[in-house]
C-alpha cells in the first residue's frame, strides 16, 4: 500500500504523539491525531484563564541529554520555541537549602504546549475526541468514542495514552496489555496560583521538595517568555497526599498547597488574586515498561509514551520518535520510497 493511502491514527496530542505524527507525516502517510482535552500539549499543558494569566501546570521544564534530543532541542532553540529557565531552583531540605540552579533546565515558551502545538500545526487534530474502543472493520480500524459514535478509522493506529487507558482502549493486543501491566501511574494535584501581592521576598524560582505534601513548587513567571509583571505559582503535591485528597475540591487543595508554601516561607498567605487546582490521575510513572516503544504488526497496532522506557519530557519525545521509526521499518518493504 503506498504511503499516501496510508492512514495513521493517533491517539493523545502530547509530545509522544506529536512527534510521531510528524516523523509519520513526513514519510508520507496520511495522519490524523485524536486529542480527547481542548488543545495540543497532553502533560505539556498550560492553563489560561480569563485574566489572561498562564500557569504550566503540567510538565514544568526539561533537559536535553539523548543525542537525537539534543539536535532537536537546538533546531527549536535556534526558531525560538524554547529558551532556558535561568532561574534559582533549588532542593528544599530539613538542613537547608541545597542549591540545583547550575543544572541546564529548559521551557518552551511562551508556553510548555507551544512544541506539541508547532509539532502538528499542518496535520489534522481532533480535539474533544477521547477513544474509548477500537472495533475492526474488515481490514481497518474504527475508533469508537464514548457515546459509539465513530471518530475516524484507520490502517494502523497508534496509542500515547497513559498505560491504563491504553490497555482499555486495545485489549486485543496480549503485546501490548503485557507490558502496560508492568506500569504503575502515580496522580498529582497541581495547584495554580496569582497571589494578590508579588512575593518577591521568596529568594527561588523553583524547589524539589522532599518531605510533606508538596513535591515541586515555581515561579512560573520567572520562566522566559512568561508575563514577569504578574506574578503566577505552580505548586504539585506529593502522590500519597494527592490520592489521599482526590475527591476534595479544586478551590480547597489550592488554599491548602498555597497555605502550606506561605508557611515554609514564614508569611501570610493572604487571598489569593486567583486560585485553582487540577488533577493529574496519570502524573508520572513510578514503574516503566523497558522498552520505548510496543508495536503489533498482525494487529497493526502500537503504543508509546512516557511510560516506554522512561519518564519525562525527554523520554515521551524519544518514545513517539522510536514507534514511527519501527512503523516505518515494518512497512518499508510494502511502501513506495
Amino acid at each position: 500500500m503506498p504511503t499516501a493511502s496510508m492512514n495513521v491514527a493517533i491517539i493523545g496530542a502530547g509530545l509522544s504523539g506529536t512527534t510521531a505524527a510528524r516523523t509519520l507525516a513526513a514519510a508520507g502517510f496520511s495522519v490524523c491525531v485524536l486529542e480527547k482535552s481542548r488543545g495540543a500539549g497532553g502533560r505539556m499543558a498550560t492553563r489560561r484563564n480569563s485574566e489572561q494569566l498562564h500557569f504550566d501546570h503540567g510538565a514544568q521544564y526539561f533537559t536535553l541529554r539523548d543525542p537525537r534530543f539534543v539536535a532537536c532541542g537546538k533546531e527549536w532553540e535556534n526558531r525560538g520555541l524554547i529558551a532556558l529557565w535561568k532561574g534559582r531552583i533549588v532542593e528544599w531540605t530539613e538542613g537547608g537549602l541545597i542549591d540545583k540552579t547550575n543544572d541546564e533546565r529548559y521551557v518552551a515558551t511562551p508556553a510548555m504546549n507551544v512544541l506539541c502545538k508547532e509539532m502538528i500545526e499542518d496535520i489534522p487534530l481532533k480535539t474533544e475526541a477521547e477513544v474509548r474502543t477500537l472495533e475492526r472493520h474488515e481490514d481497518r480500524w474504527r475508533l469508537i468514542s464514548s457515546d459509539q459514535n465513530t471518530l475516524c478509522e484507520a490502517d494502523w493506529v497508534i496509542s500515547t495514552a497513559p498505560a491504563e487507558q491504553t490497555a482499555a482502549i486495545m485489549p486485543h493486543s496480549s503485546i501490548i496489555l503485557e507490558a502496560a501491566a508492568q506500569v504503575k501511574m502515580l496522580p498529582c494535584w497541581a495547584a495554580m496560583v496569582a497571589p494578590e501581592k508579588s512575593l518577591e521576598s521568596i529568594p527561588l524560582d523553583g524547589a524539589f521538595i522532599n518531605d510533606g505534601p508538596l513535591r515541586w513548587v515555581a515561579r512560573n513567571s520567572s520562566k522566559p517568555g512568561r508575563d514577569q509583571a504578574r506574578e503566577a505559582w505552580v505548586l504539585h503535591a506529593a502522590a500519597d497526599w494527592s490520592k489521599l485528597h482526590w475527591e476534595d475540591s479544586r478551590e480547597s487543595i489550592a488554599a491548602d498547597l498555597w497555605q502550606r508554601w506561605c508557611s515554609m516561607q514564614g508569611i501570610e498567605a493572604g487571598k489569593p488574586a486567583f486560585a485553582t487546582a487540577h488533577r493529574w490521575r496519570y502524573a508520572l510513572a513510578e514503574s516503566v515498561f523497558a522498552g520505548r516503544s510496543l508495536i503489533d504488526p498482525p494487529l497493526r497496532l502500537a503504543a508509546c509514551g512516557d511510560w516506554c522506557g522512561g519518564p519525562r519530557v525527554e523520554g515521551a519525545y524519544l518514545s513517539g520518535l522510536e514507534v514511527a521509526e519501527r512503523l516505518l521499518q515494518t512497512l518499508s518493504p510494502k511502501v513506495e520510497t
